[in-house]
């Protein structure tokens, strides 16, 4: 379980993929970030920053108690050795909150993308060879 104080305006949230992989630039990366307690804590609309996949996501609390912060989206990466494998992995992750006074602190959630060797949990997509061929009589 996760503490948050009452004074508390964000919670800081890392994806973190591992060593020798980054994040596909030009893709549809997508992340929805909700309470399903809106009386103790609220999350505003929450677009993506940037690509950093490190950011302060704003929340406003409203009383004590405990929460649930769900965390669902889509993410794109590929091996930095070659760009051209795309993998997405897809999130749907719950966090327990409680919210109490004077508990102070920032609450860092560091979500690791972990590559299997079968890619349990990821899909990889390889892109369709894009060579025409001409048939010459």
């Amino acid at each position: 379980m996760l503490t948050l104080d009452r004074e508390s305006k964000s919670i800081h949230l890392t994806l973190r993929l591992p060593e020798g992989y980054m994040f596909l630039p030009d893709q549809h990366h997508f992340l929805n970030i909700g309470s399903l307690d809106e009386s103790v804590i609220s999350i505003p609309h929450f677009d993506m920053p940037d690509l950093t996949f490190d950011w302060q996501v704003p929340v406003i609390i409203h009383g004590e108690g405990e929460a649930i912060i769900h965390l669902e989206g889509q993410v794109f990466f590929c091996p930095m050795y070659d760009p051209t494998i795309c993998i997405y992995a897809t999130l749907d992750e719950e966090f327990v909150f409680r919210v109490t006074e004077g508990s102070g602190g920032e609450v860092h959630i560091v979500h690791d993308l972990t590559i299997m060797d079968e890619l349990l949990g990821a899909r990889m997509v390889k892109p369709v060879d894009t060579t025409k061929a001409e048939h010459q009589s």
